[in-house]
């Protein structure tokens, strides 16, 4: 048991050291507009389309509404990398761990600023 918690640990540092591999050979300016769209996606549509299906299906509680609303406003997460290079061909121009890469780079960068955002817009209640 003790090997499976070890290992276990070791995994969030070792995807970190797999993201800073893979940032190491992005090209910025070949993936700097279609890593924009994504985080845009994510961080910015990915909230309000949330906040439209909350009220929709009529979640009773605001608790549980903005809870919703603000977990699909994190960032894109670094296990995805690992999926991305697992079940992924070659990219026709950009190639996919690359992409993916800067996307949770941008993602994250950004979430400081959206997040924040998003958090005091939801505790004023102009969301959900």
């Amino acid at each position: 048991m003790e090997t499976l918690e070890l290992a276990g640990n070791a995994s969030i540092p070792v995807m970190l050291l797999i993201l800073g591999i893979q940032l190491s050979g992005v090209d910025i300016e070949g993936t700097l507009k279609p890593v924009g769209a994504a985080g845009a996606l994510r961080l910015l549509l990915a909230p309000l389309v949330a906040s439209a299906a909350v009220l929709l299906v009529g979640v009773g509680d605001t608790t549980v509404a903005r809870a919703v609303v603000l977990l699909l406003a994190t960032p894109t997460g670094v296990t995805t990398i690992i999926l991305v290079g697992a079940f992924s061909g070659a990219g026709e121009r950009i190639a996919p761990g690359e992409f993916t890469s800067a996307t949770v780079f941008v993602t994250t960068v950004a979430s400081v600023l959206t997040v924040t955002i998003l958090v005091a817009a939801l505790e004023a209640g102009l969301l959900v």
